[in-house]
């Protein structure tokens, strides 16, 4: 643990876990994160909010009824493996959202440093039986659409043919 000094002199304290990693998510337009840690696999939760000076984010426990629902409905499906071509990229939940009455996953290669690649998927079933399926051509157009009107503001991304990911299988 460490400190610095902010805008106006006050002091921040400043945590790090050295293993755990942080998955940032949206669920719904709530902006979440997962952290993971190594040791035991255990998963914790925090909404992220923008601190007062805008350079800290602020975390805050949202309950253990919103955290045990939230893992409950996406703790078998927040990490996939995206088979293409000859490669296997390991994917994590970026974002889960409904549309017409569906559920669907936006899924970040968790490998890459920046510009990762995203695929789209169809989330079918409960909790604990839910099955990721891939989208066909129109399906994934209307979605990846759908994903840059919700979340393209905040991600700073933009809709560019094969930057956007295709097909995810």
């Amino acid at each position: 643990m460490f400190t610095r000094t902010g805008i106006r002199g006050e002091t921040k304290v400043v945590f790090t876990f050295t293993k755990a990693r942080p998955y940032a998510f949206f669920y719904g337009e709530a902006h979440l994160v997962l952290w993971q840690f190594d040791r035991d696999g255990r998963r914790d939760l925090y909404v992220l909010h923008e601190g007062d000076d805008g350079g800290a984010t602020v975390l805050e426990y949202p309950g253990e009824t919103f955290t045990e629902r939230v893992l409950a409905e996406v703790g078998d499906v927040f990490f996939v493996s995206v088979h293409e071509e000859d490669e296997v990229a390991e994917a994590a939940l970026g974002a889960l959202f409904e549309h017409r009455g569906r559920r669907y996953g936006a899924y970040y290669d968790r490998k890459a440093e920046t510009n990762p690649m995203i695929w789209f998927f169809r989330l079918e079933g409960e909790p604990g039986e839910v099955a990721v399926e891939p989208l066909n051509g129109q399906e994934h157009r209307e979605i990846s659409e759908v994903f840059v009107k919700r979340y393209g503001h905040l991600l700073d991304i933009r809709q560019e043919g094969s930057e956007m990911g295709e097909e995810g299988e």
